[in-house]
């Protein structure tokens, strides 16, 4: 009778120490209620903490969770920008979670916020977080700006330029089929060896060449307006999840990009 009380423990052993390979804990730490949607996966009941950990372990996405009570709740690798010191709580954090794959800025754009997640590089002056207009303009003037924009004039076609010198550039991607009024797209924009690639919905859409970029550091950056304002009205859109990353992400990442839920 002895024999079953000691075989329940060493079991038990086992698989606390399998789950101790894939986490670690992180004690006095809780995640912002406030903002859980935005990288919240899912949170459901688990009879126990290995139940939990189970279910983070069989979701691909899932990078932290928390097990309250009986209480499971999984998040993305983002949720690591909305944690918090609380008394009493803990975060289990998955191995490898911190490979952002070279994202430099991220702006999930909710509660009509449009702060940075990554580097703190938040956006000042926004017309409205939730409709605001349809381009990304960065440079210090408007002759060495990088422009993607949802239009090409009044198309409805998106394009994309790299201005190098004292002049505008004549070496422009632009697509040859128009988005449709409201209607949701998940679209990338890609420069790599001279050659700038756009991608509609995770497929290469367009591809052309265009300047190299003008080595300097940006300081004037806008979303949803111009740096050409007297000529460039701005066109009405929904943003939602923008990301810049340091690299060109090759086709296999942009689709992963389309696919996910955040």
């Amino acid at each position: 009778m002895l024999i079953k009380p000691f075989q329940f423990i060493i079991i038990s052993l086992v698989i606390s120490l399998a789950a101790s390979e894939y986490f670690t804990k992180n004690k006095n730490f809780d995640f912002n209620e406030s903002k859980n949607s935005l990288f919240l996966i899912s949170q459901s009941f688990a009879p126990n903490f290995l139940a939990c950990v189970k279910a983070c372990k069989l979701e691909f996405e899932c990078a932290y969770f928390t097990y309250k009570f009986t209480e499971c709740s999984l998040y993305t690798k983002y949720a690591i920008y909305i944690k918090k010191e609380s008394q009493s709580s803990e975060i289990y954090t998955r191995l490898s979670t911190y490979d952002l794959n070279g994202l430099s800025y991220y702006w999930p754009v909710f509660d009509s916020l449009v702060n940075d997640l990554v580097s703190k590089a938040d956006l000042y002056g926004p017309v409205n977080a939730i409709f605001i207009p349809n381009r990304l303009d960065c440079g210090i003037d408007r002759y060495k700006a990088v422009i993607v924009s949802l239009s090409d004039g009044y198309s409805n076609k998106p394009h994309y330029t790299i201005f190098y010198g004292d002049s505008q550039s004549s070496l422009r991607v632009i697509s040859s089929n128009p988005l449709e009024i409201r209607v949701w797209y998940h679209l990338t924009f890609t420069f790599k060896n001279k050659i700038g690639y756009y991608y509609r919905n995770g497929v290469l859409d367009k591809f052309g060449e265009l300047e190299y970029p003008k080595n300097i550091t940006r300081t004037v950056c806008f979303l949803g307006r111009s740096q050409y304002p007297e000529n460039d009205p701005d066109a009405s859109a929904d943003f939602d999840d923008i990301k810049i990353f340091n690299k060109a992400l090759n086709e296999d990442e942009i689709l992963k990009e389309y696919q996910k839920k955040y």
